[in-house]
């Protein structure tokens, strides 16, 4: 058995050290793959059985699932396949994906500080570790689908950090070789195409950058009936003018730090936005007070805001007794700014069946239509919950929809009735509610899943 014990997901399976060949079970191989992707958190049994028997459940799946759990740890040590609370999870000394992802943030924090140097190395450095697809060796199956979609949007951050660097290092073609990349691998990544239009620019190759954003935005028109962001048409037209030096920015395309510590938790997030795409999800993050909970939501969905998703914050507060508070704030704060109070008054308020002049002259007439907290949900007039719902799905762009809801646990009942809704309902929207809650608190909320914050390091 290994002394260190690395994880290689990042490209075809490898475990450092340890011969697969040994594992002749296929089943048992999965088994190590799907703990391997969790990179050291505990998967529950009940998922780990829907994964390796999704087309037929043996007479004994607890049984069974124990004979792949001895047959993995054949080879790789009993000390290395644990069982924790009501699952298992594989520990290991290094896993790639958490690497390319410290790595990635290293190059992040260099290029903040003006170290273009040390940030090329970082994310080269990091690219070094990318073999291919996660986890090419499989197809592209449903429980594999999330992390692979999380580590290419992390690849393609690398990428552009690497781009960035070069680029303000002079090395244009070095730049352009990893923006092409990016761009060869999601045709559709305008942070990318914007990078790779500017590394022709600064090698002197205008007509390159304008022939391949025609094509992109010709991709973009044909397939889904799109044009190129504001910001690509920014970068094109100052091509056109000549208003762009070589070499000079026009954006800051370096992505935002990711949180250190918190690369599981921020994978789970990701993993569930995109799940949302197919089905409403409810995501609980809970912790003590101070255990970074407001941080590891903001940080998340200030990356996800990058990547186009639509993010609606609301807090519930204390005694205002006021029915959807926090939703009800987050629409109002999306739509004020979209459009002015005149748009949020309008859509809400006849949404509620309020005419918009009465709405507008005071806001707490808007809730004064609705139930008060304690009301049944049975007892909602028109639809209320599904009519909301339904006005959300209007607003979500393309990249989703997500609703975060800071100290949940102050809710009104109303509010969390909706969420409970939302998941009962969850075929029939596409959006992801976050809230965070305090662990000494009590208060029933529907989740699909929970996120609990530990002290870092643990």
């Amino acid at each position: 058995m290994p002394e260190q014990l690395g994880v290689r997901v990042m490209g075809d399976f490898r475990l450092d050290g340890v011969d697969l060949a040994r594992v002749r079970s296929r089943k048992a191989r999965t088994l190590l793959k799907v703990l391997a992707v969790a990179g050291g958190a505990t998967v529950s049994s009940d998922s780990l059985v829907e994964t390796l028997w999704s087309d037929e459940l043996p007479d004994d799946p607890a049984r069974d699932l124990a004979v792949l759990v001895s047959r993995a740890r054949a080879a790789v040590g009993a000390d290395r396949v644990v069982r924790r609370d009501v699952g298992y999870a594989l520990v290991a000394d290094w896993y790639d994906r958490d690497e390319l992802a410290a790595l990635s943030r290293e190059a992040v924090r260099r290029h903040a500080q003006g170290d273009i140097a040390g940030s090329r190395a970082a994310a080269e450095a990091a690219l070094g570790l990318v073999r291919g697809e996660l986890l090419s060796d499989e197809p592209a199956l449903d429980w594999l689908v999330p992390a692979r979609v999380s580590a290419a949007a992390l690849v393609a951050d690398t990428r552009a950090v690497a781009a960035e660097a070069a680029l303000a290092g002079g090395q244009f073609g070095d730049a352009a070789a990893h923006a092409r990349a990016g761009l060869e691998h999601d045709p559709y990544d305008e942070v990318a195409l914007r990078l790779l239009m500017r590394a022709h620019v600064a090698a002197g190759r205008p007509a390159s950058a304008l022939a391949v954003y025609a094509d992109t935005r010709t991709l973009l028109a044909e397939e889904l009936g799109v044009s190129p962001s504001a910001d690509t048409e920014l970068l094109h037209g100052a091509i056109l003018t000549g208003d762009l030096p070589a070499g000079a920015p026009i954006e800051p395309v370096v992505p935002p730090a990711r949180l250190a510590g918190r690369e599981h938790e921020l994978r789970v997030l990701d993993e569930a936005l995109l799940r949302s795409h197919n089905g409403a999800e409810v995501v609980v993050v809970s912790g003590e007070a101070g255990a970074g909970k407001t941080t590891l939501v903001e940080a998340w969905t200030t990356a996800a805001r990058r990547r186009g998703v639509l993010v609606l914050t609301g807090r519930a507060e204390e005694g205002v007794g006021l029915a959807l508070q926090p939703v009800v704030d987050a629409l109002a704060a999306h739509l004020t700014a979209v459009d002015g109070d005149a748009k949020f008054d309008a859509q809400l308020g006849a949404l509620l069946g309020e005419a918009p002049s009465r709405a507008a002259t005071d806001r707490s007439l808007v809730w004064a239509v609705l139930p008060g907290p304690t009301a049944s949900t049975d007892a909602l007039s028109a639809g209320l919950f599904e009519s909301l719902a339904g006005l959300l799905q209007r607003l979500a762009p393309p990249g989703g929809l997500v609703i975060v809801i800071d100290d949940v646990h102050l809710a009104d009942a109303l509010t969390r009735a909706w969420m409970s809704y939302v998941l009962r309902r969850r075929l029939e929207h596409r959006l992801l509610v976050v809230a965070a809650r305090r662990d000494e608190d009590e208060t029933p909320i529907a989740s699909s899943v929970v996120i609990h914050l530990g002290p870092l390091g643990l």
